[in-house]
């Protein structure tokens, strides 16, 4: 177990997800323990110098018997002993088995930040890849010269354009975090709007709300706001509730 004090822990299923960058832990306070089956006795090259290179974050458990979810149980035993440790921080679970989710969805509702991720690259404390906007080609030269000269446009007045300047602001406004959260908050009060039932989809509703675009870390906490606010609440089975509905 890692002695001093991290803001995130990982924990990987490494029988199950084996690519990982342990370079990108390089000035974060983020801790790595990798889970490896009895059967793992090699590993790759890279990943040797990257775990030296970040000794201090980075922990080796590897299992000394084989057994159906043999790893997936001491996973769980470790992430338990650190959740003790270190209540406040936040936990990520790498790994494709959804079996850890019912569990997962458990602790959410005890007050823990714990999530699971399928891709190293996906996980909280990582900056998330921008995607390339695309450029668009320029119109051929002879077409350009081609095209009929365009007309001067009409005189615009003042106070259409104060009007068309309160519109844009009041789209703007609307598109704010604030303001999209609010929107969602008011759709799960609706009885009449159908509701997610389960910690993932509402977590997958959330995302969709916010253009598809929130970290795994942001929509956790767009989740626990609307738990403070009632709006939905979790019971010990992980279930969902939605006490405010009308």
């Amino acid at each position: 177990m890692p002695g001093a004090s991290f803001a995130h822990f990982v924990l990987v299923d490494f029988e199950n997800i084996s690519q990982v960058n342990l370079g990108l832990l390089q000035g974060r306070s983020a801790h790595v323990t990798l889970f490896l089956g009895k059967a793992q006795t090699k590993l790759d090259l890279v990943l040797v110098e990257q775990i030296h290179a970040a000794a201090a974050q980075v922990a080796l458990v590897r299992l000394a018997g084989s057994g159906r979810n043999a790893l997936d149980l001491t996973l769980s035993c470790y992430l338990g002993k650190l959740l003790q440790q270190e209540p406040a921080a936040q936990f990520s679970i790498l790994s494709k088995d959804k079996d850890f989710d019912p569990m997962i969805e458990h602790l959410l509702a005890a007050g823990y930040k714990v999530l699971r991720c399928e891709k190293f690259t996906a996980l909280p404390f990582l900056p998330k890849p921008r995607k390339a906007a695309a450029v668009k080609p320029s119109p051929p030269a002879a077409a350009s010269l081609a095209a009929p000269l365009a007309e001067a446009p009409a005189a615009v007045s003042i106070e259409q354009l104060q009007s068309e300047a309160s519109v844009m602001q009041a789209s703007e406004l609307s598109e704010q975090p604030g303001a999209r959260l609010e929107k969602l908050a008011l759709q799960l009060r609706d009885n009449l709007c159908p509701r997610p039932r389960t910690l993932q989809r509402l977590l997958a509703h959330i995302n969709t709300c916010h253009g598809g675009k929130l970290t795994e870390s942001e929509k956790l906490d767009k989740f626990a706001l609307l738990q403070h606010r009632k709006v939905v609440a979790v019971d010990a089975q992980g279930k969902l509730t939605y006490p405010s509905a009308g």
